[in-house]
Order: structure tokens, then C-alpha cells, then sequence
């Protein structure tokens, strides 16, 4: 299950820094002022291709649906992989590969070498997710709008 975890993480990185350009303002003005004012097919293809005049429900669009949908792939991938925990820690030994499934998701240095766990870590980034998909929802928003802006 590592090499679909990994396919998932590229895609979520591809994804989360895609998220970003639709509410970067002063690129979306930029953009539709070029594609608006230019002539060449070169760079109208831009306002076809991206919903320069909605970009705050593209943004929406692609947390609700990408990002999502990535994010539930990877970790449950991860989460098929840390079942196959007593499997890599024969074939790994238990310096690199713990043989609870547990405590490769959940101990902070789970094979102890010091460092943080990327399984750790990866379910701090998940519970933020979770926290800000919460937050994001449109009662929580009306409800307690002087938290968001």
C-alpha cells in the first residue's frame, strides 16, 4: 500500500498548492485583466480552462472535492499499510519498523531514533484538516463570523 500512499501524498501536495491560487487575489485581477485584453489564443485559454470571475467556489470546489477525496486516500492507505506493521518489522527489523500497528500511527518517535514520526506528524495534519473542514462549514461560518474575518 506504500507506492497508492504515495500516488495519494503527490496528488494532495499537487492539490493543497492549487488550492491556493484561486483566492490569491491580485493574480486572479492579473490573469483576467491579460486574458481579458489579449488577443492571442496563447493566453485566452486561461479564462476557458479556470473560473477566473468564481474563483472563491473553485476554491470551495477543489477543498471539497480534491483535497478531500486525496486525503482519505492516502491516509487510508497508511492506515492498510501500519496493519502490516508485524510484517515489516520482521523483514525491517524493530529499530526501523515497530510491530504495533498503534504505535507506528500514534507514538511521536515511534521506532525511537529520535526524530518524529512521519505517522505522527501526518495525524496532527489530519486533525487539523478535520478541525478546519469543521470550521468551514456554512452554519459554523454564519454562526461565528468575527472568527473568520
Amino acid at each position: 500500500w506504500f507506492p497508492v500512499a504515495k500516488g495519494f501524498g503527490q496528488l494532495l501536495n499537487f492539490n493543497c498548492a492549487f488550492l491556493i491560487l484561486p483566492v490569491v487575489h491580485s493574480l486572479v485581477r492579473w490573469l483576467h485583466d491579460v486574458t481579458s485584453t489579449s488577443k492571442s489564443w496563447s493566453v485566452k485559454w486561461v479564462r476557458y480552462v479556470l473560473p477566473l470571475d468564481k474563483s472563491v467556489v473553485f476554491h470551495k470546489a477543489c477543498a471539497k472535492y480534491f483535497v478531500c477525496g486525496a486525503t482519505i486516500g492516502h491516509v487510508g492507505a497508511h492506515y492498510l499499510n501500519y496493519s502490516d506493521a508485524p510484517l515489516y518489522a520482521d523483514a525491517f527489523g524493530s529499530d526501523y519498523y515497530d510491530r504495533s500497528p498503534t504505535t507506528m500511527a500514534w507514538h511521536p518517535t515511534a521506532p525511537s531514533n529520535g526524530l518524529l514520526n512521519a505517522g505522527f506528524t501526518g495525524e496532527l495534519l489530519l486533525l487539523t484538516m478535520l478541525l478546519i473542514y469543521a470550521g468551514a462549514h456554512e452554519q459554523v461560518r454564519r454562526s461565528h463570523y468575527e472568527t473568520f474575518w
